[in-house]
């Protein structure tokens, strides 16, 4: 019989078995065993996050554990060669880069995308996109900030307001570990014009053409395609609103020529 006060704390928190990784100890419940805290502090950065965690299998857990092994070897092969103002380093021998506004980044083995992993991104303005990638980090509509060299679009259609509250990159990527990456450039608010509104869209500018550069480097690979996959894949943008009806027409010619 337990005694008067004594509190089960097995019961609260599970019982510890074998972790499906290590071996040791471990009380965190996945589909089919455990996982120590250790472990799961190594791969937390590496998991499928289309997956709820209680539904990860142990061979989803001993993938992400080899992922993170293997980006930590990338981390200490890293070498920066061009970099956007403390927010973005790009290796553009290997093409590989690390981005600091990653939420999920263990900043001792922070996670170093491939440039073939980078869908798209752009920048979100108060809830508004004012810039995005397009074909090849191409630019699309107007640009946004203006400048030599500018190589990503702004959207013409967004009204401007005198008072900004957040100004945030976004680049999407193929890895399952980290689908979006969120740079936060203002998260309080400003006035337009202002010095830190100036500021945060100077490095807005300088990482948006960043990304462009690596996305165009992985895309100017010769591929064999036709005009007419070209124009489909053009279609598809158009229908899923990337590009404007105009957009479209102009791309479509230059596609056909």
């Amino acid at each position: 019989m337990e005694k008067a006060g004594r509190v089960d704390f097995m019961g609260l928190f599970g019982k510890a078995e074998n972790c499906c990784v290590c071996g040791s100890k471990g009380s965190k419940k996945i589909a089919d065993g455990y996982i120590c805290a250790e472990c799961y502090k190594k791969m937390r950065g590496f998991l499928n996050l289309n997956k709820p965690f209680k539904e990860q299998t142990s061979s989803d857990l001993l993938r992400a554990v080899q992922d993170s092994e293997q980006n930590q070897s990338r981390v200490l092969e890293f070498t920066p060669t061009q970099k956007a103002l403390g927010y973005l380093w790009v290796d553009e021998g290997r093409g590989w880069l690390i981005a600091k506004g990653d939420t999920h980044n263990d900043k001792h083995n922070p996670r170093v995308f491939l440039f073939d992993e980078i869908l798209d991104f752009d920048a979100d303005e108060d809830g508004a996109i004012v810039a995005k990638s397009g074909l090849g980090g191409a630019a699309v509509g107007g640009l946004l900030f203006g400048g030599a060299g500018a190589l990503v679009g702004g959207l013409a259609r967004h009204k401007t307001k005198d008072m900004v509250n957040s100004l945030t990159i976004r680049i999407r990527t193929s890895y399952r570990g980290h689908p979006l990456i969120e740079i936060p450039l203002l998260t309080a608010p400003v006035k337009r014009g202002s010095f830190s509104y100036n500021l945060a869209k100077e490095s807005a500018t300088a990482i948006l053409n960043l990304l462009a550069g690596c996305v165009g480097k992985h895309e100017a690979v010769p591929q064999s395609t036709s005009a007419a996959d070209e124009i489909l894949k053009l279609k598809a943008l158009l229908d899923t609103g990337v590009l404007t009806p105009e957009e479209f027409a102009e791309a479509k010619r230059k596609a056909l020529r």
